[in-house]
């Protein structure tokens, strides 16, 4: 956890404390993502200090590790003051966004209670601390799946239907509901997609988990549906079990093996990707060294890490090629680190080389790159984009090799193309030298961003980054 809480955490005298001592075996944390300024923050508090001073009591192995969102440093300490457990220091910026993007925090107050080692107990602490307040359920470890979906199900027809329908099959947990245009489109692949599983005789079922907000528009929704449902009176079923699998948005497809164990928390895209269900059950795929920036890319990485996005759909194939070897180079040396060291990676690559691509075109148009580039030609090159830390992106262009001055066709002549290659200017496109991305031009750029100032690479903000 070191790795991730940083080396030392401050206690509210502001003495240092070795982040070792509190992850030894067998100890639980509770890291509480809060702020002075939020008021549901101001009403948890007393809560979780009340349980915590009543664990510590009964000289069980806890810890709170507060991971403030506050904007001044005289605000943290304040609100520390009332605390009388551990925080990151204010002023490890990296330490607090690297907590949160592990955890995909994206909203507070957030409770995660987790392991010594950093594997999740729940992510509902504050949930589980709001209804166990003697803290007698410590550490709040969630029931099996299996316990969490019940006894029995409905059918269309209205008649019911035990677990055992269940047994031995791969379970979709399908969280929709009447009232949602997405639901309706992504309803209709899921239906296509459940009968090719039975037409291949796989051994798969769906259970239709509604966020219907009356049992009216349930019986509406569901009526058309071929698979079975969680009742509609089981409110609290459904929230558990929304909790557990930290369902945040609908359309939800949550993959089950026949062991209730979770295959893949969103196969919504995976399900879209694969018609034919050639991938079927749909394991999250092992990260790539870098991704052609399309449809057909895992995006996730965009929302949590700090990204390198090559721009280059525009250029010969010549500067494509060599860009994306450059990108293949870096983001496996990025992969083989971390996996010596047994974390996950610490950033996305993704290189645009489809020109006209409806999302390379949205991005382009969100990093305004043909009014940067209108006054310097080879502006927005390369970008890296750190959409959690407020939609943040940052020009990394200047390191690029060569320059992107007008050729001589651009001045009545005729532009030969020139080879690239690691050193040279690039290839002539259109009248213009396209700069080179290196895998050095990409270990630089990585080495400034982790500078104070981000290495002096100007900081903009994408707009609207959905």
């Amino acid at each position: 956890m070191e790795r991730v809480l940083g080396e030392h955490l401050t206690d509210r005298d502001g003495k240092l404390h070795p982040t070792a001592k509190i992850c030894e075996p067998g100890a639980v944390l509770a890291l509480y993502f809060s702020a002075s300024w939020c008021p549901p923050c101001e009403a948890f508090t007393p809560k979780l200090i009340s349980v915590y001073e009543r664990l510590r009591q009964r000289k069980e192995k806890f810890e709170v590790v507060f991971v403030s969102s506050d904007k001044l440093e005289d605000e943290f300490k304040e609100y520390l003051q009332k605390m009388p457990w551990l925080a990151i220091p204010f002023e490890n910026e990296e330490a607090k966004l690297r907590t949160s993007k592990k955890y995909r925090v994206s909203g507070i107050p957030k409770l995660m209670i987790v392991g010594h080692d950093g594997e999740v107990i729940t992510s509902d602490g504050r949930r589980a601390v709001t209804k166990d307040p003697e803290g007698l359920e410590w550490p709040w470890r969630p029931p099996p799946l299996i316990d969490l979906l019940g006894p029995s199900f409905v059918k269309t027809d209205g008649s019911s239907v035990g677990s055992d329908c269940l047994k031995g099959k791969h379970l979709l947990l399908y969280f929709s509901a009447k009232w949602c245009p997405p639901c309706h489109t992504f309803g209709d692949e899921l239906l296509a997609m459940y009968q090719t599983l039975k037409d291949q005789g796989k051994n798969a079922e769906v259970l239709y988990i509604s966020q219907d907000k009356t049992e009216e528009d349930f019986n509406l929704y569901f009526k058309d549906m071929p698979w079975p449902a969680l009742p509609f009176s089981e409110q609290k079923r459904t929230a558990d079990l929304s909790a557990r699998l930290a369902v945040s948005g609908i359309p939800t497809l949550v993959v089950l093996d026949p062991d209730s164990r979770v295959v893949n928390l969103d196969a919504r895209d995976a399900i879209s990707a694969d018609p034919e269900a050639l991938e079927f059950p749909w394991p999250p795929r092992p990260p790539q060294p870098f991704y052609e920036l399309n449809g057909s890319a895992d995006l996730d990485p965009l929302d949590l890490l700090p990204c390198f996005l090559a721009l280059v759909d525009d250029l010969d194939d010549s500067v494509k090629t060599d860009t994306k070897k450059a990108f293949e180079v870096v983001g496996a040396e990025e992969l083989d680190v971390c996996q010596a060291e047994g974390k996950d990676p610490e950033w996305g690559f993704y290189v645009a080389v489809d020109e006209g691509d409806g999302l390379t075109e949205r991005v382009k148009q969100q990093l305004k790159v043909e009014e940067a580039r209108a006054e310097i030609p080879k502006s927005r090159r390369l970008v890296i984009l750190d959409l959690y830390d407020e939609a943040a992106f940052y020009d990394a262009s200047a390191f690029c090799e060569g320059e992107e001055a007008a050729g001589s066709e651009a001045e009545g002549g005729s532009a030969a193309a020139e080879p690239s290659g690691k050193g040279g200017e690039g290839a002539v496109n259109g009248g213009h030298r396209c700069s080179l991305i290196s895998a050095d031009v990409l270990r630089k750029a990585k080495e400034a961003f982790k500078m104070p100032g981000r290495g002096g690479m100007p900081r903009m903000h994408v707009e609207d980054p959905s």
